[in-house]
């Protein structure tokens, strides 16, 4: 019996040495979770050691206090120290197991520590690869830098000089400019007046003209109207039309005039007050002139046309813009086609 107990008290101690030591890492860069694996197995293995001890101890206390023991006693001695061992195998396997798990995941972290130790070396090899490129160029942009700027110190040199040189003609010049403006300015003022009064001369002059042209027109235009009373008459036998067609033309002359004039000449009004007489004086005795002025115009017309370009037209327009002889008709019948001039852009 005491045999058991001592070889129970031996095995107990062996197993608290072997519970005690911790697995050797191969790296001193594990993880947290490694180290936490680790002391929670420590923490197991010190509660179980303690609770083998402990039965142990009450083992001896109670074979001590009973030195006289029989049969029976011996065989519940025997029995709970069998229990005992079965505890402390269990914990040994227990503690195998931890052990082995524990050595696993040192492994892993290890072959993954090598795998990400491997990729970072293979990175700091690109890195550097790209610091050595980077100071090559930074060593020919600095030789660059230091050539320009010697040639810009140069450049400033001569800057300075010339700086210097042209303060010196500035002064010169500024004053050779001067004198020319001023030279400018007074041959334009002369020239300009000179302009505006031959201006002046020329817009009296065409005045004149204009006064003379309208005092003609409106001679022709009271001499038609006083013959009109007594041509345009109807009279028995074939009507003759050609004094009809005469004022007409002479209406649209003039007509066409005063388009053009400004109604501040002399004699503007009283012209078109004659002009709108005559046109009465034709409507009177049933003639009419149709109106084609800024018409469109189609080739179905019956009418005599002069095609000219004008670029400011639509595309494909056609404008009838100049009447040379108007369309007259008595008692709505033609008796005389139209010449015109059509503005076109093709």
């Amino acid at each position: 019996m005491k045999n058991r107990i001592l070889f129970l008290i031996l095995f107990a101690l062996s197993f608290s040495s072997f519970s005690q030591k911790k697995v050797p890492l191969q790296k001193p860069y594990v993880d947290s979770l490694v180290n936490s694996i680790e002391i929670k197995l420590s923490k197991e293995m010190s509660i179980k050691n303690e609770l083998v001890i402990s039965e142990i101890n009450k083992l001896q206390d109670l074979l001590d206090s009973n030195s006289k023991y029989n049969i029976s006693s011996e065989n519940k001695l025997n029995s709970r120290i069998d229990n005992s061992l079965l505890i402390i195998d269990s914990l040994v396997a227990a503690n195998n197991n931890l052990s082995e798990r524990l050595t696993e995941l040192i492994e892993k972290y290890n072959s993954n520590l090598k795998q990400e130790i491997s990729v970072v070396l293979e990175k700091t090899g690109l890195l550097d690869e790209k610091t050595e490129l980077l100071n090559t160029n930074i060593s020919k942009s600095n030789s660059k830098i230091s050539s320009n700027s010697n040639s810009l110190a140069s450049t400033n040199t001569n800057l300075t000089m010339l700086s210097d040189d042209l303060e010196d003609k500035g002064q010169k010049g500024i004053i050779a400019v001067g004198v020319s403006l001023i030279l400018i300015l007074i041959v334009y003022i002369l020239l300009n007046n000179k302009w505006n009064n031959e201006t002046k001369k020329i817009s009296l002059k065409q005045k004149e003209v204009l006064e003379k042209q309208v005092e003609d027109s409106q001679k022709l235009a009271d001499w038609l109207s006083d013959k009109s009373s007594s041509e345009l008459s109807t009279k028995s036998g074939e009507t003759d039309h050609s004094f009809a067609k005469r004022v007409a033309d002479e209406i649209v002359r003039m007509s066409t005039n005063l388009s053009r004039m400004d109604d501040s000449i002399r004699g503007f009004k009283q012209l078109s007050a004659s002009v709108r007489k005559l046109i009465q004086s034709l409507s009177i005795n049933e003639y009419e002139i149709v109106e084609l002025l800024n018409k469109p115009y189609s080739s179905g017309m019956n009418l005599e046309a002069n095609f000219v370009f004008n670029e400011e037209l639509e595309k494909g327009s056609q404008i009838i813009t100049r009447i040379i002889k108007p369309q007259i008709n008595y008692k709505g019948k033609m008796i005389q086609g139209a010449q015109v001039e059509v503005s076109q852009n093709d």
